[in-house]
């Protein structure tokens, strides 16, 4: 074998090319994989573990895809979370009590329950809407649907089916500030 470097390296390609043997340019593939290690391994980020699972998959298969992996569900999940994070500071922000919203989703099936995150808006928020909190809240939902990285909208392409099943619904993000001409 020769000697292993980082997967997003030239000499790693070259090295890959000038191997005969399939199951020894599987092994290299995973080594160089490895290698390449996973940019601020972090036990917070969610794509850390995507790359220990590939890396072990990869040790035990000598096969870098995992046929079983579903694409984009953690997009998906971390979507559905900042969907209710953003629905949580938009109701909050009208002032409409925490009840009467969660008693608005009881009867919409969404696909998926924000109830966890609309808790925490309401809970660390609280009931008094001084004009500093309620500033600070806005830029946060500004942030979190309009601006990237996560937006919802403007930057958020995997969210798209998301947001339309919730149109669909009834239930938006962007009532309190009636941004439909921002959003289009």
């Amino acid at each position: 074998m020769p000697p292993i470097y980082p997967n997003y390296q030239r000499k790693y390609k070259e090295n890959l090319a000038s191997i005969t043997d399939p199951e020894k340019c599987a092994l290299y593939t995973i080594a160089g994989h490895i290698a390449h290690g996973v940019c601020e391994l972090s036990d917070c980020h969610h794509n850390t573990f995507r790359f220990i699972e590939r890396w072990i998959h990869g040790i035990g298969t000598l096969e870098w895809d995992i046929p079983t992996r579903q694409p984009h569900a953690e997009g998906l999940r971390l979507g559905r979370t900042l969907f209710g994070y953003a629905l949580g500071l938009d109701r909050w922000l009208q002032g409409a009590p925490m009840q009467f919203l969660l008693l608005d989703l009881g009867h919409v099936d969404l696909g998926f329950d924000p109830k966890n995150e609309i808790l925490r808006v309401y809970a660390y928020l609280g009931e008094d809407h001084t004009p500093v909190k309620q500033w600070l809240a806005a830029c946060l939902w500004f942030n979190l649907t309009l601006m990237p990285p996560a937006s919802l909208y403007q930057w958020g392409w995997r969210h798209r089916a998301l947001l339309a099943t919730t149109d669909e619904k009834g239930v938006r993000v962007y009532e309190w500030i009636k941004t439909d001409q921002v959003l289009s």
